[in-house]
């Protein structure tokens, strides 16, 4: 499991990722979550996953990301769309996402 490039846990009824540090590979490119119960990302996303190019949080129940997202400089894809968002923190995400990783496509 040391190669693990794609993680697809996506429709699975997950509600915390909490372990997400547990993952041997640091070099995953793809992380899919979406159509979870998720409400919360652990911080430790943005410290131990900084080769992350897509990810995919859709249709969960989160209502903020942590700041440590935005430490994920490679970021290519961001789907956060379908999340119960207050619509100040949708367009805090968005504002941050341009500054701190311009070229990240995010859907909110």
């Amino acid at each position: 499991m040391s190669k693990l490039m794609h993680l697809d846990l996506s429709h699975n009824y997950i509600r915390d990722i909490a372990d997400i540090a547990d993952i041997p590979s640091r070099v995953v490119a793809t992380m899919d979550f979406s159509y979870n119960q998720i409400d919360h990302i652990p911080p430790e996303i943005g410290k131990f996953y900084f080769e992350l190019y897509y990810l995919y949080l859709n249709d969960n129940k989160l209502a903020n990301i942590p700041t440590d997202i935005f430490l994920l400089k490679y970021l290519k894809r961001v789907d956060l769309q379908r999340n119960p968002f207050p619509a100040d923190e949708a367009t805090a995400i968005k504002t941050k996402f341009q500054s701190t990783i311009p070229n990240c496509l995010l859907t909110v």
